[in-house]
């Protein structure tokens, strides 16, 4: 699923989109059949760097040690840039400040055919059927 020389990371999961997270909603995707899959980064814990790009099971569960039960959801496009984005800019009570960037526990993290750069090519009231954490 990752292209080549791209590593494998669960690090900054607060701070920024990872291959891990990207990893995790692309399956979710597929499995559930829908149109884009996400998550929280708060709920990766491992932030580990996999240097085989691979991933044992007990890293599975370290990285995601607590269940995340999904649904499926219709919204628009515009809807799910807008929950992206905030998840990425707003600032939460509490967060924690790291040479000069917040943490945000629910930055989003999404699957890897969803680009946040091209969405001013794409229909914003386009309709499509998102998994997210429940």
């Amino acid at each position: 699923l990752l292209p080549i020389g791209v590593p494998l990371s669960s690090k900054r999961t607060r701070f920024e989109q990872t291959t891990v997270g990207s990893f995790f909603c692309q399956c979710i995707k597929e499995e559930l059949e829908v149109d884009v899959a996400i998550i929280n980064g708060g709920s990766i814990k491992g932030g580990v760097d996999y240097h085989r790009n691979r991933m044992s099971y007990a890293e599975l569960r370290n990285e995601l040690p607590f269940p995340v039960k999904m649904v499926v959801v219709t919204m628009t496009r515009e809807e799910l840039q807008s929950a992206i984005r905030f998840s990425r800019t707003n600032i939460e009570s509490g967060s924690l400040e790291m040479d000069g960037e917040v943490e945000r526990r629910g930055y989003i993290q999404v699957d890897m055919d969803y680009n946040m750069d091209n969405s001013h090519l794409s229909d914003y009231n386009e309709r499509l059927k998102v998994a997210l954490p429940r």
